[in-house]
Protein backbone atom coordinates (compact mmCIF):
# COMPACT_ATOMS: atom_id res chain seq x y z
CA UNK A 1 0.00 0.00 0.00
CA UNK A 2 1.11 3.56 -0.79
CA UNK A 3 1.09 6.71 0.78
CA UNK A 4 -2.04 7.66 2.30
CA UNK A 5 -3.61 10.64 0.84
CA UNK A 6 -5.03 13.48 2.37
CA UNK A 7 -8.73 12.47 1.31
CA UNK A 8 -8.25 8.81 2.98
CA UNK A 9 -6.81 10.30 6.14
CA UNK A 10 -10.06 12.39 6.52
CA UNK A 11 -12.05 9.59 5.09
CA UNK A 12 -10.54 7.56 7.85
CA UNK A 13 -11.34 10.25 10.44
CA UNK A 14 -14.75 11.09 10.04
CA UNK A 15 -15.54 7.01 10.08
CA UNK A 16 -14.10 7.07 13.38
CA UNK A 17 -16.23 9.90 14.32
CA UNK A 18 -19.33 8.50 12.48
CA UNK A 19 -19.30 4.80 14.10
CA UNK A 20 -18.26 6.77 17.69
CA UNK A 21 -21.80 8.79 17.40
CA UNK A 22 -23.54 6.08 16.59
CA UNK A 23 -22.61 3.67 19.01
CA UNK A 24 -22.53 6.43 21.70
CA UNK A 25 -25.77 8.18 21.25
CA UNK A 26 -27.54 4.42 20.61
CA UNK A 27 -26.38 3.70 24.01
CA UNK A 28 -27.89 7.02 25.79
CA UNK A 29 -30.75 6.25 24.40
CA UNK A 30 -30.78 2.26 25.53
CA UNK A 31 -30.35 3.96 29.05
CA UNK A 32 -33.05 6.82 28.40
CA UNK A 33 -35.58 4.48 27.38
CA UNK A 34 -34.97 1.74 29.72
CA UNK A 35 -35.46 4.72 32.48
CA UNK A 36 -38.86 6.11 30.84
CA UNK A 37 -41.85 5.87 33.06
CA UNK A 38 -44.49 5.42 30.32
CA UNK A 39 -42.38 5.85 27.44
CA UNK A 40 -43.62 9.06 26.52
CA UNK A 41 -42.36 12.19 24.33
CA UNK A 42 -41.38 13.92 27.59
CA UNK A 43 -38.80 10.86 28.63
CA UNK A 44 -36.90 12.62 25.64
CA UNK A 45 -36.91 15.78 25.95
CA UNK A 46 -33.00 16.06 27.95
CA UNK A 47 -31.95 13.71 25.85
CA UNK A 48 -32.81 15.79 22.74
CA UNK A 49 -31.29 18.62 24.70
CA UNK A 50 -27.88 17.22 24.60
CA UNK A 51 -27.75 16.59 21.43
CA UNK A 52 -29.36 19.97 20.04
CA UNK A 53 -31.70 17.40 18.39
CA UNK A 54 -35.52 20.22 17.97
CA UNK A 55 -37.61 18.76 20.59
CA UNK A 56 -41.57 18.85 19.77
CA UNK A 57 -43.85 17.62 22.55
CA UNK A 58 -46.54 17.48 20.18
CA UNK A 59 -45.26 14.48 18.48
CA UNK A 60 -46.09 10.86 19.45
CA UNK A 61 -43.24 8.69 21.31
CA UNK A 62 -43.13 6.63 17.77
CA UNK A 63 -42.86 9.50 15.39
CA UNK A 64 -40.40 10.99 17.99
CA UNK A 65 -38.21 8.09 17.98
CA UNK A 66 -38.68 7.55 14.44
CA UNK A 67 -37.07 10.96 13.91
CA UNK A 68 -34.34 10.27 16.58
CA UNK A 69 -32.67 7.01 15.18
CA UNK A 70 -34.04 6.71 11.77
CA UNK A 71 -34.96 9.40 9.48
CA UNK A 72 -32.55 9.68 6.75
CA UNK A 73 -33.49 13.08 6.00
CA UNK A 74 -32.55 14.77 9.37
CA UNK A 75 -28.98 15.90 9.96
CA UNK A 76 -28.92 14.80 13.45
CA UNK A 77 -30.91 11.38 13.45
CA UNK A 78 -28.69 8.22 13.91
CA UNK A 79 -29.48 6.75 10.40
CA UNK A 80 -27.77 9.90 8.76
CA UNK A 81 -24.59 8.83 10.77
CA UNK A 82 -24.71 5.53 10.32
CA UNK A 83 -25.21 5.93 6.35
CA UNK A 84 -22.53 8.42 6.51
CA UNK A 85 -19.83 6.09 8.14
CA UNK A 86 -21.15 3.42 6.10
CA UNK A 87 -20.01 5.74 2.86
CA UNK A 88 -16.62 6.61 4.69
CA UNK A 89 -16.05 2.55 5.02
CA UNK A 90 -16.94 1.62 1.70
CA UNK A 91 -14.33 3.87 0.44
CA UNK A 92 -11.43 3.12 2.57
CA UNK A 93 -11.94 -1.02 1.57
CA UNK A 94 -8.24 -0.59 0.50
CA UNK A 95 -7.00 0.72 3.50
CA UNK A 96 -9.16 -1.15 6.01
CA UNK A 97 -9.89 -4.50 4.02
CA UNK A 98 -13.49 -5.86 3.04
CA UNK A 99 -13.96 -8.09 5.97
CA UNK A 100 -13.76 -5.04 8.28
CA UNK A 101 -15.30 -2.84 6.76
CA UNK A 102 -18.20 -5.16 6.38
CA UNK A 103 -19.29 -4.57 9.85
CA UNK A 104 -19.90 -1.11 9.07
CA UNK A 105 -22.44 -2.46 6.38
CA UNK A 106 -24.20 -4.71 8.48
CA UNK A 107 -24.60 -2.43 11.42
CA UNK A 108 -26.30 -0.30 9.08
CA UNK A 109 -28.55 -3.38 7.66
CA UNK A 110 -29.36 -4.04 11.26
CA UNK A 111 -30.14 -0.51 12.14
CA UNK A 112 -32.77 -0.60 9.13
CA UNK A 113 -34.43 -3.36 10.35
CA UNK A 114 -35.00 -2.21 13.93
CA UNK A 115 -37.64 -0.02 12.91
CA UNK A 116 -40.63 -2.32 14.18
CA UNK A 117 -41.16 -1.76 17.58
CA UNK A 118 -41.07 -5.18 18.75
CA UNK A 119 -37.63 -6.28 17.97
CA UNK A 120 -36.41 -2.72 18.22
CA UNK A 121 -33.80 -2.59 21.13
CA UNK A 122 -32.53 -6.26 20.91
CA UNK A 123 -31.49 -4.90 16.51
CA UNK A 124 -30.17 -2.06 17.97
CA UNK A 125 -27.74 -3.90 20.57
CA UNK A 126 -26.99 -5.91 17.39
CA UNK A 127 -25.99 -2.55 15.77
CA UNK A 128 -23.76 -2.08 18.76
CA UNK A 129 -21.84 -5.42 18.57
CA UNK A 130 -21.49 -4.61 15.02
CA UNK A 131 -19.70 -1.81 15.48
CA UNK A 132 -17.69 -3.42 18.32
CA UNK A 133 -16.83 -5.73 16.20
CA UNK A 134 -15.64 -3.29 13.58
CA UNK A 135 -13.21 -1.41 16.33
CA UNK A 136 -11.89 -4.92 17.23
CA UNK A 137 -11.08 -5.68 13.61
CA UNK A 138 -9.33 -2.42 13.02
CA UNK A 139 -7.16 -2.85 16.35
CA UNK A 140 -6.34 -6.84 15.44
CA UNK A 141 -5.79 -6.34 11.40
CA UNK A 142 -3.02 -5.49 9.03
CA UNK A 143 -4.08 -2.35 8.59
CA UNK A 144 -0.95 0.43 8.75
CA UNK A 145 -0.69 1.95 11.84
CA UNK A 146 -0.91 5.38 10.63
CA UNK A 147 -4.58 4.02 9.57
CA UNK A 148 -5.77 2.95 12.87
CA UNK A 149 -4.48 5.95 14.36
CA UNK A 150 -6.24 8.48 11.88
CA UNK A 151 -9.19 6.69 12.15
CA UNK A 152 -9.33 6.14 16.31
CA UNK A 153 -8.27 10.24 16.47
CA UNK A 154 -11.47 10.62 15.01
CA UNK A 155 -13.56 8.05 17.41
CA UNK A 156 -12.24 9.67 20.59
CA UNK A 157 -12.52 13.38 19.36
CA UNK A 158 -16.15 12.51 19.23
CA UNK A 159 -16.55 10.25 22.35
CA UNK A 160 -14.85 13.25 24.23
CA UNK A 161 -17.72 15.76 22.81
CA UNK A 162 -20.67 13.30 23.66
CA UNK A 163 -19.65 12.00 26.95
CA UNK A 164 -19.75 16.07 27.84
CA UNK A 165 -22.84 16.59 26.68
CA UNK A 166 -24.53 13.56 28.25
CA UNK A 167 -22.26 14.39 32.13
CA UNK A 168 -20.15 11.74 32.19
CA UNK A 169 -18.23 11.41 35.22
CA UNK A 170 -14.96 13.21 34.85
CA UNK A 171 -12.83 9.70 35.10
CA UNK A 172 -14.21 8.52 31.55
CA UNK A 173 -13.65 11.83 29.79
CA UNK A 174 -9.63 11.63 31.56
CA UNK A 175 -9.48 8.51 29.88
CA UNK A 176 -10.67 8.77 26.33
CA UNK A 177 -8.45 12.12 26.65
CA UNK A 178 -5.62 9.71 26.67
CA UNK A 179 -6.32 7.62 24.61
CA UNK A 180 -6.73 9.98 21.90
CA UNK A 181 -3.36 11.67 23.08
CA UNK A 182 -1.61 8.25 22.18
CA UNK A 183 -3.41 8.48 18.54
CA UNK A 184 -2.12 12.00 17.34
CA UNK A 185 1.32 10.95 18.65
CA UNK A 186 1.17 7.66 15.99
CA UNK A 187 0.17 10.23 13.53
CA UNK A 188 3.25 11.36 11.49
CA UNK A 189 2.22 14.81 10.17
CA UNK A 190 -1.01 15.93 12.39
CA UNK A 191 -0.90 19.28 11.02
CA UNK A 192 -1.77 17.74 7.77
CA UNK A 193 -5.06 16.96 9.24
CA UNK A 194 -7.78 20.11 9.56
CA UNK A 195 -8.02 18.69 13.72
CA UNK A 196 -6.35 21.54 15.22
CA UNK A 197 -9.06 23.96 15.04
CA UNK A 198 -11.61 21.45 16.38
CA UNK A 199 -9.43 20.13 19.12
CA UNK A 200 -9.55 23.91 20.26
CA UNK A 201 -13.20 24.07 20.32
CA UNK A 202 -13.35 21.05 22.01
CA UNK A 203 -11.14 22.51 24.85
CA UNK A 204 -13.17 25.01 25.15
CA UNK A 205 -16.46 23.34 25.28
CA UNK A 206 -15.18 20.69 27.89
CA UNK A 207 -14.19 23.69 30.06
CA UNK A 208 -17.82 25.52 29.81
CA UNK A 209 -19.35 21.91 30.74
CA UNK A 210 -17.44 21.62 33.81
CA UNK A 211 -14.34 19.56 32.32
CA UNK A 212 -11.78 21.87 32.67
CA UNK A 213 -8.87 19.85 33.59
CA UNK A 214 -9.48 17.91 31.03
CA UNK A 215 -10.32 20.59 28.55
CA UNK A 216 -6.45 21.79 29.47
CA UNK A 217 -5.24 18.40 28.34
CA UNK A 218 -7.52 18.86 25.22
CA UNK A 219 -6.02 22.49 24.32
CA UNK A 220 -2.62 20.78 24.49
CA UNK A 221 -3.13 18.16 22.14
CA UNK A 222 -4.81 21.13 19.57
CA UNK A 223 -1.28 22.44 20.16
CA UNK A 224 0.35 19.44 19.34
CA UNK A 225 -1.71 18.55 15.91
CA UNK A 226 -1.00 22.14 14.84
CA UNK A 227 3.01 21.44 14.87
CA UNK A 228 3.91 23.60 17.67
CA UNK A 229 4.62 20.41 19.80
CA UNK A 230 7.27 17.60 18.80
CA UNK A 231 5.57 14.74 17.84
CA UNK A 232 6.92 11.10 17.36
CA UNK A 233 7.95 10.41 14.13
CA UNK A 234 6.94 7.92 11.76
CA UNK A 235 8.48 4.34 12.66
CA UNK A 236 9.66 1.92 9.70
CA UNK A 237 6.58 1.59 6.88
CA UNK A 238 4.47 4.22 8.31
CA UNK A 239 3.74 6.20 5.35
CA UNK A 240 3.40 10.14 5.54
CA UNK A 241 -0.13 11.61 4.35
CA UNK A 242 0.27 13.27 0.85
CA UNK A 243 -1.78 15.19 -1.52
CA UNK A 244 -5.13 14.31 -1.81
CA UNK A 245 -6.43 11.58 -4.66
CA UNK A 246 -8.53 12.60 -7.34
CA UNK A 247 -12.13 11.41 -7.02
CA UNK A 248 -12.45 10.55 -3.60
CA UNK A 249 -14.12 12.50 -0.98
CA UNK A 250 -15.39 11.85 2.66
CA UNK A 251 -18.65 11.33 3.11
CA UNK A 252 -19.68 13.62 5.85
CA UNK A 253 -23.39 13.45 6.99
CA UNK A 254 -25.22 16.75 8.11
CA UNK A 255 -24.71 17.00 12.04
CA UNK A 256 -26.65 19.54 13.82
CA UNK A 257 -25.62 23.21 14.16
CA UNK A 258 -23.67 23.21 17.15
CA UNK A 259 -21.59 20.10 16.81
CA UNK A 260 -18.16 19.32 16.09
CA UNK A 261 -19.02 18.92 12.76
CA UNK A 262 -20.01 22.85 12.32
CA UNK A 263 -17.31 23.92 14.45
CA UNK A 264 -14.82 22.62 11.71
CA UNK A 265 -16.39 24.46 9.14
CA UNK A 266 -17.65 20.64 7.97
CA UNK A 267 -21.14 19.02 7.79
CA UNK A 268 -22.22 19.83 4.52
Amino acid sequence: MGPITLTSADQLYWLGRYTERVYTTLRRFFSTYDQGIDHGPEDFRSFCRELDIPFDPELSTDDLIRGILYDRDRPWSVCSSMRAAFGNAMMLRSELGTPTTAYVELALIRLKESKEPDTRLLRQRSVHDDLLAFWGSIEDGTALPEVKALLFTGKYIERLDLYARFGAPSERLDLAAEKLARQIEAIAHPECLPVSSTLTWLAEALSGRGYAAVGEKVAALAAQADGAAPVRPAGPGVPVVQASSAGRRPVEGPAPQQRLARAEGRGR
